[in-house]
């Protein structure tokens, strides 16, 4: 006869309590499993029960009977790859930082490099070695400075340095089941210095409103259309050139995990109506490598690491880059259109924070060109050196 008999057999035997509450007790499941010979798969917790009462007799308002245990069944945990994955059981990765769990839902990229003046200032699919990100709905910000010191132009009209200040704030609605909208007013503003044998003002600014229709990038196949009305002047006179109207429009594919082609086009309203193409792919060969070779801004992004900023990218991008703004020629009084007109190359770091994000780069500008619409003909400027950083939030 073993241990665990004799003292079934001593419980029972005992006498009860001779005064106090009643108790009920039984052995637990562990117990009564062993007594049976069997192994128990499954331990059921006890009930709870309101501070203050014992187990409620018969009749009682607690008196629905407790299930069994049930030992013939294991618990059934569902997979990660069937239909519902089971609580406390993570999704399968699929890439993006090792260091943040992909997330369901919306997905859009979350690029603190990008400026608010003329690159698309959204969206979809190109998330990228930062992981997926899913919709900020309601607001976010950015705000973003840069500095192009004094080249030289054509002579004899001198040098020309420039600093730039962008700023743009962002609501996010969800759209329908599947999609998202957001509208976002910017700020820019410019402060030029020279060239002397060219009066412009000190100062140019630019208001706009950008309004953007993306849909979620969880099916193979997503678009995002944009539409940005601006007006962009020194304010010194105002007229209908300081109005311009930007829109943009783009299908995405996504072939693989590893694969996404976009194939769109947008159209930039300045002194030359120019139409770019918004079109390229994205390649992720891995969880620290990635390829955003889309037209006009292709990136390649380098996962370092955990650092005291926490998540943190090396990258090295491209940018085809055109502002216009109303200008009038001090001391002649004449208005006209003008156009800035570059190509910029510039490697940088970003972090990806819970808060606060941020990036800091440099390089160098080339290919700079003044365009004036009536008043001036073009004027070419030297390559120079840039140097911008900024913050979102």
């Amino acid at each position: 006869m073993n241990a665990q008999l004799l003292c079934l057999l001593a419980l029972i035997s005992a006498e009860p309590e001779a005064a106090g509450p009643i108790h009920v007790t039984s052995p637990s499941a562990a117990f009564a499993a062993e007594v049976r010979g069997q192994s128990p798969t499954y331990m059921p917790q006890p009930t709870a029960f309101p501070v203050g009462q014992s187990f409620p007799a018969a009749g009682g308002p607690y008196n629905a009977p407790l299930a069994p245990p049930t030992f013939s069944q294991p618990v059934q945990v569902a997979q990660v790859y069937g239909d519902q994955p089971s609580y406390g059981t993570p999704p399968p990765y699929t890439g993006g930082d090792p260091f943040l769990p992909p997330q369901p839902g919306f997905v859009t990229p979350y690029d603190q490099t990008m400026p608010t003046y003329n690159t698309v200032p959204g969206s979809n699919g190109f998330y990228g070695s930062a992981g997926p990100e899913p919709v900020r709905f309601g607001w976010s910000s950015k705000w973003e400075v840069g500095y192009l010191p004094a080249a030289s132009t054509e002579s004899p009209f001198g040098k020309f340095s420039v600093f730039e200040f962008d700023s743009q704030l962002r609501r996010t609605w969800r759209w329908f089941q599947d999609s998202a909208f957001s509208w976002s007013p910017e700020f820019n503003y410019r402060s030029w210095g020279g060239p002397s044998g060219l009066p412009l003002g000190p100062n140019a600014y630019r208001l706009a409103s950008d309004f953007q229709l993306s849909t979620s990038v969880s099916s193979p196949y997503s678009f995002e259309i944009g539409f940005t009305p601006q007006v962009a002047s020194d304010f010194e006179k105002a007229s209908s050139e300081a109005w311009m109207w930007d829109g943009r429009g783009a299908l995405f594919i996504r072939t693989s995990p590893q694969w996404t082609w976009a194939l769109g086009v947008q159209y930039w309203d300045r002194v030359d109506d120019l139409i770019v193409p918004y079109a390229g792919f994205v390649w992720r060969p891995d969880d620290r490598w990635e390829f955003t070779m889309v037209w006009p801004r292709p990136r390649i992004d380098y996962f370092i690491g955990n650092t005291a900023f926490g998540p943190t990218w090396f990258y090295g991008r491209g940018e085809y880059h055109v502002e216009a703004y109303e200008v009038t020629l001090q001391g002649t009084g004449l208005t006209d259109r003008m156009q800035i007109e570059d190509f910029r190359i510039l490697m940088g770091f970003r972090n990806y924070g819970c808060c606060v994000s941020g990036f800091i780069e440099a390089g160098w500008v080339f290919n700079r060109e003044f365009s004036f619409q009536t008043i001036a003909p073009d004027l070419d400027i030297d390559t120079g050196f840039i140097a911008r950083m900024g913050l979102r939030f």
